[in-house]
């Protein structure tokens, strides 16, 4: 017997039920926020306040903590959001009337901020709640208007369809930033509409809240309320590479959370039937950290399949069942490498949007903590979505704030022991998360990260350019190790670091010729202006200045450590202070 069935069963054959359509139908929260911001008139407030008012008046007050009726609370927002009335105040629906009719206007200078009230509302005012099946969260917010945050109102209806809470916003104005949030439920059951001048108009809007929202049954809903099954799978034009971090930090019953969770999300999108094809559809491909200690090995990613393998997710359930965790360390950033430039850049057929969902459970070896630094910030810069869970308590919350996209509130989850509450909700967010996706809503990469971007990939752009002026190479090769623990014990992994800046590292200079090995020039020499921009053979990346010969100028570069040459300069002052002077002065002479 399903829940429907069972709930019309008692309907039908209880006394106290028959012959009546209770509102609410079900046991509810029910919250009411007042905008009182710097433009709301006294009244505009008074239309709010008679609206609420009206909307109460069919509606059943509990009057214990029995669940049944609704328990009301109000609050008020302009920059922040106030208490007005707690749930547990009032339990005759007489008094309550009474003190909302009570309510004032408070003046103030603040502007609307919609978003943030909405969130405080789902994370503050919802914590606490009556204990029931079938128990429904509904909040309605009056707002005069545009907010000033609308990227927080995305993220509240994103956190408002995890948290199942029904919101309906009655607008006194136009609001089309919440038009287009509302747009993160495919279902059409996030509600706006705009209270008209007009009575008649008044009382349809009201009417529309009351059936569609406040009394709404799902078992029996009006004719009005034209909602769409939320079970639905979600067409998305993307490829999304799950990446999953199966290091020793995670528990065995984390990991077969984790499991469950990736089942979960692959269920709710539509694969495509044939992923060879650009048909509109998603594709997935499945990637694990490895247990590897050693830096730059093929052990550090371990491919569960790629994009072409599956079509539907009944084999992606049976394969994620079947995955078995790798253990050892994580090495997140070679995993992000290995998704970039195997999986994305090779992908034929590309999607129109590129999402990594990653998995991350624990901090990333310290040998690829500079590389999943820049790695993240090239696929931000590529127009990659990232998209990060936390299991447990052994990530880095650094590492994993700079992993995500922006905005983090709408790419960032934590989850504690994965269980089936914690699952469902990570499972209802990424839903949310993926029409957000498919409106366009957020930019990738942002408008915030332009400049960095244009940097690193020019400075790519450069590299691949010409013959180098200069060749560098190292005289010291490097040992291979062939057992992990003697490979620990001589490089001191988990030792602290030495800084890379500080290590004399032996080169030689080639004109590439064959010529006698040139002396290695001092970095502040007054030859350094002469050589190319050289990245350094390590991977510990930072942002260092060189003097472009082209282009007569001082440019930012990322300089990955051990070597390079003396054309790297803390400072752009420092780089135009030595080799602006002498440009000036003397040209410049390319070596070939």
């Amino acid at each position: 017997m399903s829940e429907c069935q069972l709930t019309t069963y008692i309907r039908d054959n209880c006394a106290c039920s028959q012959g009546q359509a209770a509102c609410p139908a079900y046991p509810t929260e029910l919250v009411f926020a007042l905008d009182m911001s710097q433009d709301v008139e006294p009244a505009t407030f008074e239309r709010m306040r008679s609206a609420l008012l009206s909307i109460l008046d069919d509606v059943a007050i509990a009057e214990s903590n029995c669940p049944t009726g609704a328990r009301v609370a109000v609050v008020s927002y302009s920059a922040n959001t106030k208490y007005l009335i707690r749930f547990h105040d009032y339990q005759r629906k007489q008094e309550l009337l009474e003190a909302i009719q009570n309510i004032a206007l408070e003046q103030t200078s603040n502007r609307r901020h919609l978003g943030e009230a909405m969130r405080f509302v789902g994370r503050h005012i919802f914590k606490r709640t009556r204990k029931a099946l079938t128990m429904r969260k509904v909040a309605v917010f009056f707002t005069n208007g545009p907010s000033v945050d609308s990227a927080a109102i995305v993220t509240a209806a994103m956190e408002f369809k995890a948290l199942n809470i029904a919101p309906a916003v009655i607008a006194m104005r136009n609001s089309p930033d919440v038009q287009q949030a509302f747009e993160a439920d495919d279902t059409g059951s996030f509600i706006l509409v705009r209270l008209g001048d007009r009575s008649q108009d008044q009382n349809a809007v009201l009417t529309r809240i009351k059936n569609c929202v406040i009394c709404y049954d799902h078992c029996k809903p009006a004719q009005e309320c034209d909602f769409t099954d939320a079970q639905r799978p979600l067409v998305v034009d993307m490829d999304l590479t799950l990446v999953v971090d199966g290091s020793r930090e995670i528990r065995a019953d984390q990991y077969a959370g984790v499991q469950e969770l990736l089942g979960s999300v692959v269920k709710q999108v539509a694969w495509s039937p044939k992923p060879s094809v650009a048909d509109g559809r998603a594709r997935v491909a499945l990637l694990q950290t490895s247990g590897s200690l050693l830096p730059q090995t093929s052990q550090a990613v371990k491919v569960e399949f790629d994009l072409q393998k599956y079509h539907n997710h009944i084999g992606l359930q049976t394969h994620l069942r079947s995955m078995q965790q790798q253990g050892g360390v994580s090495s997140l950033g070679q995993t992000l490498e290995y998704a970039l430039s195997k999986v994305f850049l090779k992908a034929t057929r590309p999607r129109k949007s590129r999402v990594v969902l990653a998995v991350v459970g624990a901090e990333t070896a310290h040998w690829d903590q500079a590389k999943l630094a820049y790695i993240s910030q090239k696929a931000k810069c590529q127009g990659v979505s990232l998209f990060v869970i936390t299991v447990g308590d052994h990530y880095n919350s650094t590492q994993v704030e700079e992993l995500a996209s922006t905005p983090s509130e709408q790419h960032l989850l934590h989850l504690w022991q994965v269980k089936e509450w914690e699952r469902g909700y990570a499972q209802r967010f990424f839903r949310a998360f993926l029409r957000v996706l498919s409106k366009g809503m957020n930019s990738y990469p942002p408008a915030h990260l332009k400049l960095k971007c244009e940097l690193m990939l020019g400075q790519e752009h450069r590299q691949g350019q010409g013959q180098a002026e200069w060749e560098v190479w190292r005289e010291e090769e490097e040992e291979e190790y062939t057992d992990e623990e003697e490979f620990l014990e001589h490089t001191g992994v988990f030792q602290t670091q030495i800084a890379l800046d500080q290590v004399d590292t032996i080169q030689a200079f080639s004109r590439g010729d064959g010529a006698t090995p040139l002396p290695r020039p001092q970095p502040n020499s007054n030859d350094a202006c002469f050589f190319k921009q050289d990245k350094g053979g390590c991977e510990n990346y930072t942002l260092k200045w060189y003097f472009d010969t082209t282009q007569s100028e001082c440019s930012r570069f990322w300089y990955g450590g051990c070597g390079g040459n003396g054309n790297r300069f803390e400072t752009k002052e420092t780089c135009e202070g030595l080799c602006l002077r002498r440009n000036t002065s003397k040209t410049l002479i390319r070596v070939n």
